[in-house]
Parts: C-alpha cells; sequence; structure tokens
C-alpha cells in the first residue's frame, strides 16, 4: 500500500511540477529587469521580494524574488502600465510607478532599485521576535508558535506545554481545561489520528500559529467536551520558489528534521514538504498495588526501567490554481507512517498477608519483560473549492476529503522468576502476546455559504456528511512453559466492526450593534452508529438526532478593552474502542473491556473573557468559565482476579469545572518579554459506581511564567517555568509537579541561517505521582522521564521564506489561498 502510494505521489509530483513551470500559451512578450542594491554601501541585496501590479486595478500579474548579485527579470507581461514594489525585511518599501509595456518597448530596464534601511521596520522586527505567546479573539486563543523556540525540536505537544488552559501527563496525553475530549485540526480539517496522536506526529517547526476554540460556533462539529484545538501550518505568498528547512539532533537518540518548499507562479502554486521525527523517552517507572479478597490482601511492587520512543515520517504536497479572481481551487495530499513503540524490564516482588499479619507468604520475586508497539500508515487526500461572488465577503466553500489508517497494535508480556541468589531464570515462567490490526476510513464532503447583509451582518448556513467504517481484528496468545510456543486463545480473540454516519446542518446570523457584537447559530446533526461483534448475534445500533445551539457576543469598551460571553452545547461520543464488548489482556497485570452501551456525553459550556489592553507593554486577558457534563464517561478500574486489574469505561455520573484563567503579556523593556499565566478551577465529579457514591470535589491550579531575553539583534534567551497542582480523578488524584525549560537561539547569514538549543526540565523535577482505589484495591504510581534532553535545531530559510501573516489563523479555511 505504501509503496503504490509513493509511486502515485511521484507521479502527481512531476505532472504539478511540469504545470507550473511550463510556458503559457501564447507567450507574452512584455519583460521588466532591473537590480537591488543597499543604500550607501551598494551591496547587492539578495532574495528580496519584486512585485509587478496592474495600474488601474492593483492587481498582482508577476514577481519574482532577486539573485545573489541582486538582479531580477519579470517575464510574460502583456502590455500596458505597470507599479512595480520592491520589498525586503528591515528596509523601507520602494514603488515605481508608471512602467509601460508596449510595442515601442517589450523589454523595460528599471535600473537600480536602491532600498534604505528603516529603523521603524527593524524595530517591528525586534518586537516579532519577543512577541507574546498568546494572543486572543472573540471565540479562541491563538498560540504563536514562532515565539516558543524552547520547543522547535519538538512537537505540537511540546508547544502546548507552554499554554495555558493545557496540561500534558507523562505519556504525551494532552488535556484541554481538565478535559482530554477534543477535537484536533490541521488546518481545518480533522486528523485520521486520535487527537493525541494527531499532536505527537506534527513537527512544531511546521506550525505557524495554534488556535484553542473552547467554545467553536455552529459552523464546527460539536465533538470534543472541551471544544477544538485547531493547527495552523506555515504558509508563504512569495513569486518564485521559497522553503524552509530544519534539522535537529539530541540526547538519547533524539533525531529528527523536515522541509517545505513553495513554488509560486502567477495562478499556480505548488508545495512539497517532508519530515522525520524520532523522539526516545527513557524514565523509571514504579508501582505499588494492593488486592483485597476475603482476609486475603494481595502486594505486587515494581521499580524498573522504561522506554517510549515516538517516531514518524511524513510526505505531503499540494497544488492550487486560480482559475479567475473569484474561483479557487486546491488538492492536497499526505501520507505517513507513524508509530509509537517501548518496553520496560522491572523488578517484581510479590507477596500475601492473611487475617491482617504483618509476616509475607506466598512471596515471588521476577523480572517483568515488556514489549509494545502501535502504528501504521496514515494518508489523506483532500479537495477544495471556493467561489467569491462580487459582493465582499460572498462566499461559496465546498470541501471533499477521504483520509485512511492501517494502524496495528501488539504486546508481550512475560515473566522470569529469580532464583534465591538474585539471578534471573532465563526460560519464562508465563507469557502473554497480543495483538489488534484496525484498518479503517473516513471520508467527509461539505458546502459553506456566506452571505453579508448590510455592512456589519451576515449569514452563514452549510451541510456536511461525514462517514467512518473501521475493523478491529483483537487476537491474544498464551505461553506453553512447557513447549515455549504461544497458544492462540479463541476466548480472548475477536473480530469487531464499527461504522458510524452523520449528517449536519448549521445556520447562523452575525452582526452589530454599535459597539456590541453579537452571534447566533444553531446545528442538527442525524448519528447513524452500529457495533457488531463477528460471531455473536447482537449489534449495538445508535440511531439519534441531536440539536447545538451556540451563542457569542462582544462589547466593546474604550481603549480596545473587550468584553466577551459565549454559549455552545457540545457532545463528545465515544471512541471505537471503547465499545468492543469483549476482555483482551493487556499485559500479565492488567485486562480490558469496552462497554457497547455507553452514552455520549453531552457538554453545556459557558465563557466570559475580558481583554483588558494597557498600551504596548501590557496587556490583560480574564477568562472565566463553567462547564457541566452530563453522562459522564470515566476510565475505571476493577479487580478482574487476584492481582489483575480490569479497565472499562462507565457512564458514572456529571462533572462540574468552573475555572478562572489569566494571562499577563509584559514588555517592561524592549529586550524583555514576559508572559504570566495561571489557572485556577474548581473540578467536582458526582456520581455512582458499582453502586457506592464516589463523589469528588479539588480546587486545581496551575502557573506558567514564560520569558525571552534578546541578548542582541541575532541572539534570545529564553526561559520557561511550568507548575501543574493537583487534581483528582473518579477514583483517585494525580500529584502535582514543576519543569523549568531553558532555549538560546542565534540568527546568521541575514536570519537565513538560525541555530537553537533547549534543554527539557532542567532541574529534574517533572515527576509524576497518582493514586487510585476502588472496591477491593489500591494502585500508586511514580513516572519520570529523564530529564535534561538536551537538543540542537538548525533552521535554514530558502529566498527569505516567511510564513503567510494574513490574519491570525482562520481555520484553515479557503481564505489561506
Amino acid at each position: 500500500m505504501f509503496k503504490r502510494t509513493s509511486q502515485l505521489f511521484t507521479f502527481l509530483t512531476f505532472i504539478f511540477l511540469s504545470t507550473v513551470f511550463a510556458n503559457n500559451n501564447p507567450i507574452k512578450k512584455g519583460v521588466i529587469i532591473g537590480s537591488v542594491s543597499e543604500d550607501g554601501t551598494n551591496v547587492p541585496v539578495e532574495y528580496a521580494t519584486v512585485s509587478v501590479f496592474t495600474k488601474d486595478t492593483h492587481t498582482l500579474v508577476g514577481g519574482t524574488v532577486t539573485t545573489e548579485g541582486g538582479k531580477f527579470v519579470v517575464k510574460n507581461l502583456s502590455e500596458g502600465t505597470y507599479m512595480v514594489e520592491v520589498t525586503f525585511i528591515g528596509f523601507q518599501k520602494s514603488i515605481l510607478e508608471n512602467v509601460v509595456i508596449d510595442k515601442s518597448n517589450y523589454s523595460k530596464d528599471i535600473g537600480n532599485v536602491v532600498l534604505t534601511t528603516d529603523a521603524e521596520v527593524l524595530e517591528a522586527v525586534e518586537v516579532v521576535g519577543t512577541q507574546n505567546t498568546v494572543t486572543y479573539d472573540i471565540d479562541k486563543k491563538v498560540v504563536n508558535v514562532g515565539s516558543q523556540f524552547s520547543a522547535l525540536s519538538g512537537t505540537a505537544v511540546d508547544v502546548l506545554q507552554n499554554v495555558p488552559s493545557i496540561n500534558v501527563d507523562g505519556d504525551g496525553n494532552v488535556s484541554l481545561r481538565g478535559s482530554s475530549g477534543f477535537t484536533v485540526l490541521i488546518d481545518g480539517r480533522p486528523s485520521v489520528l486520535d487527537a493525541s496522536e494527531a499532536l505527537q506526529q506534527i513537527p512544531a517547526s511546521t506550525i505557524e500559529n495554534i488556535e484553542l476554540i473552547t467554545n467553536p460556533s455552529a459552523k464546527y462539529d460539536p465533538d470534543g467536551t472541551a471544544g477544538i484545538i485547531n493547527i495552523i501550518t506555515k504558509k508563504n505568498k512569495l513569486e518564485g520558489v521559497s522553503g524552509v528547512a530544519n534539522v535537529n539532533v539530541g540526547r538519547y537518540g533524539r533525531l529528527g528534521g523536515d522541509f517545505l518548499l513553495n513554488f509560486r507562479k502567477k495562478k499556480w502554486s505548488y508545495y512539497v514538504g517532508a519530515n522525520y521525527n524520532k523522539r526516545p523517552g527513557p524514565g523509571t517507572l514504579k508501582s505499588e498495588r494492593i488486592t483485597q479478597a476475603g482476609d486475603t490482601t494481595s502486594y505486587i511492587i515494581s521499580d524498573g526501567e522504561r522506554e517510549r520512543t515516538f517516531e514518524v515520517m511524513g510526505l505531503q504536497g499540494g497544488v492550487e490554481y486560480s482559475i479567475s479572481d473569484n474561483d479557487f481551487i486546491k488538492l492536497s495530499g499526505k501520507v505517513g507512517d507513524f508509530k509509537m513503540y517501548g518496553g520496560m524490564d522491572a523488578d517484581f516482588y510479590e507477596y500475601k498477608n492473611i487475617g491482617g499479619s504483618n509476616n509475607p507468604i506466598d512471596e515471588n520475586r521476577y523480572i517483568s519483560s515488556e514489549q509494545w508497539e502501535r502504528g501504521g500508515l496514515y494518508y489523506s487526500v483532500n479537495l477544495a473549492y471556493q467561489h467569491k461572488f462580487n459582493k465582499k465577503g460572498h462566499v461559496l466553500d465546498a470541501m471533499v476529503d477521504y483520509g485512511g489508517r492501517d494502524m496495528t497494535e501488539s504486546s508481550k508480556n512475560e515473566l522470569l522468576p529469580k532464583n534465591p541468589d538474585g539471578s534471573v531464570v532465563e526460560i519464562p515462567s508465563s507469557g502473554q502476546r497480543s495483538s489488534e490490526v484496525g484498518p479503517g476510513g473516513r471520508l467527509r464532503a461539505k458546502l459553506d455559504y456566506t452571505l453579508p447583509i448590510g455592512a456589519t451582518d451576515k449569514i452563514e448556513a452549510g451541510w456536511q456528511t461525514r462517514w467512518n467504517a473501521a475493523e478491529d481484528i483483537n487476537e491474544v496468545y498464551q505461553l506453553d512453559p512447557t513447549t515455549g510456543d504461544y497458544i492462540f486463545q479463541q476466548d480472548f480473540s475477536y473480530t469487531t466492526n464499527y461504522t458510524q454516519t452523520i449528517h449536519s446542518l448549521y445556520g447562523i446570523y452575525s452582526g452589530k450593534l454599535g459597539k456590541l457584537g453579537y452571534q447566533g447559530g444553531v446545528r442538527a446533526e442525524y448519528t447513524g452508529r452500529n457495533v457488531s461483534v463477528v460471531g455473536q448475534e447482537q449489534d449495538y445500533p445508535v440511531d439519534q438526532w441531536n440539536i447545538f445551539p451556540t451563542v457569542h457576543l462582544s462589547y466593546s469598551l474604550p481603549k480596545d478593552n473587550q468584553l466577551m460571553l459565549s454559549y455552545s452545547r457540545r457532545i463528545e461520543r465515544p471512541r471505537g474502542w471503547y465499545l468492543e464488548p469483549f476482555v483482551t489482556w493487556q499485559d500479565a497485570f492488567n485486562v480490558r473491556q469496552g462497554n457497547p452501551n455507553l452514552l455520549p456525553e453531552n457538554i453545556d459550556s459557558f465563557d466570559f473573557g475580558y481583554l483588558w489592553n494597557l498600551g504596548e507593554k501590557a496587556t490583560v486577558n480574564f477568562d472565566a468559565y463553567y462547564r457541566m457534563t452530563h453522562d459522564k464517561v470515566e476510565r475505571v478500574q476493577k479487580v478482574w482476579s487476584e492481582g489483575v486489574i480490569l479497565h472499562t469505561y462507565e457512564n458514572v455520573g456529571s462533572d462540574y469545572a468552573l475555572g478562572l484563567e489569566t494571562s499577563v503579556n509584559l514588555s517592561p523593556f524592549k529586550w524583555w518579554t514576559m508572559d504570566i499565566m495561571g489557572s485556577l478551577f474548581d473540578y467536582k465529579v458526582e456520581g455512582q459506581l458499582e453502586g457506592q457514591d464516589f463523589s469528588r470535589q479539588s480546587i486545581n491550579w496551575s502557573s506558567r511564567f514564560n520569558n525571552t531575553f534578546r541578548l542582541s539583534k541575532s541572539t534570545q534567551l529564553q526561559i520557561n517555568n511550568r507548575y501543574t497542582g493537583p487534581t483528582v480523578t473518579a477514583q483517585g488524584r494525580n500529584e502535582g509537579f514543576f519543569v523549568m525549560q531553558a532555549a538560546v537561539k542565534h540568527s546568521m547569514l541575514k536570519k537565513k541561517l538560525t541555530l537553537t538549543a533547549s534543554m527539557n526540565d532542567v532541574f529534574g523535577t517533572a515527576i509524576r505521582q497518582s493514586y487510585s482505589e476502588g472496591i477491593g484495591f489500591r494502585n500508586m504510581q511514580e513516572d519520570f522521564r529523564y530529564a535534561q534532553y538536551l537538543t540542537v535545531t538548525l533552521t535554514y530559510r530558502l529566498n527569505n521564506f516567511k510564513p503567510s501573516r494574513r490574519g491570525q489563523g482562520g481555520g484553515g479555511g479557503m481564505e489561506d489561498f
């Protein structure tokens, strides 16, 4: 499959490149030539952007970048009068008007264009280098990834660790406002991977910004308890060829690299990119498990070395074509391979006490050797079209997106007894091996229509259909110690089929009344879902309608201050593997079982925000929220047998989160920018489990103190501090921890080359401890990843590559053309 996909991608690349660089017929004779140099030194300016516009309509008809000698040639121009614009970062813009191409002079030499250093422009560049980590729009937070160079060698997860509202556990799992239920979009489109997997596979160096949308409008899918994380990737609008490449190496075998090349010529734009990233995460894991059966108490204590590695590679490309001034079409695709793998060799001590006695009996000491892997091929193809009507803002968007994945998951666990002298027996006494093959695909088609009404109001409406299907083949094998063979276990091996179709319609009206901005919308969705197990007669269907209203209000105050209020109703549908109704072994001490009778979570979410602008040096944001989750789904644990825990899912009741988030962006000096962020919320979960009340409540808080120091025009230092406070779960508690990151970035060769050195967990304080308990059991776990990841990243920019600054995101829609 991967080979065929690669061959197809190579063929399409050849066709697209041929199209982009082919000569247009008929050939236009007009040519504008010239050169660019720096005022005062006469040094040629290479990679300056030269743009040619028609004089009357100011339409871009051609452009290029200057060569190493500062020279440029713009070809294929019709007869007419043009305006030539020359720009380069750090210099004043130079404009030459009334450049005429006619029969008497098809080749126009405009001579040498001199660029003058602009102190104001240079000062603006300094500000961009230390821009605020987070900015705020009416309906979202926008994380400026460029300001977080301490995470440059990592992934989207590493960037999010320094952002308010986000917490990340030791395994890289992300939670938004305390909830792991959120939707991940990439340029406004869903990923074929699960949310945390998608965030782990996107290199930070390819991201322009990240949008946190906690109360999305009715235009967005309502999935996700906490909202949407939208990853906006880098784009470029320069004529000609431009690009950026990154390579990084680090401690513990870290290695990565990526590149993005853009080709743009008049109506055609083409891009191609690739990435590879290997991120080992060695550490230690300690645990203690106590189970009770009658008057017998069983203890299992373990301490071992743990390894967890993320390894991803991907290839992407796309082509855009401007059919006319009002019509655009874009075809893009991505194919990649995503893997998580690791293992643990741990010392286990197992014993029992009877009747409250402190004398241990049935003592066993052994090594538990575990290896596991999850990953496989994923791919997606997207076709998008946009038509702009004559009235500004009157737009029709259409999109078809298809994607799939061929994932496998496998694990192997063996117990090797220890002799009284401490030596380890080479032949295992027991072992389990399991695998899950899960091919799946999804298709999404939608239409979005926007109609302006008057000067400030507009109507938005749309339709969408999404379909997805998956087949999971689970197999379990158990070791026969006498033969050393693994025997297939029919009773724990199943094939599950999962299908789901969702049809949606939405409508939104928005506008302004003086200083009051308002938006109201409603979305209606029909869901048809079925889960079936091969060989079993019973199906588990769902057939239902849901209505999702949304309201957004804003009020403008003097001095650019703002008040914002929003409400949305959302839904969190159970994932496919939450529903598998059978028991399967994970390892010697844990089994898993889904719950096909799970109900979806329904969420009512309220947000209130106040943006206080204190001028150029400070901005303060207050964001209060209240979230109610009905039919709360929790991962719960139960005693399966002596020393073995069953992990499953239940609708346990309701939870409530009432919180306040504060962010202060300060620039006390031109060389120092700081972001002070804090989150405080009261979390309460109420319900029953196995007939017993388990209601819990805690005050949770976290803080972040990020500092960026400009040591010189080319060197910056960044120090990020983060504390995550303790919190309760349905069956226990997670303790708090502190972590510091540090990085230095140095720019060279007129900022074309950048060297960044970063270190994670400088003081080795990111120790994550958790406790859980239920009927007949208690667990303690301590997870520590080795600290002081030293990583060095080298970045090279071709032809003054800069990400598009057209707005702060825009949801990755067709407006990014």
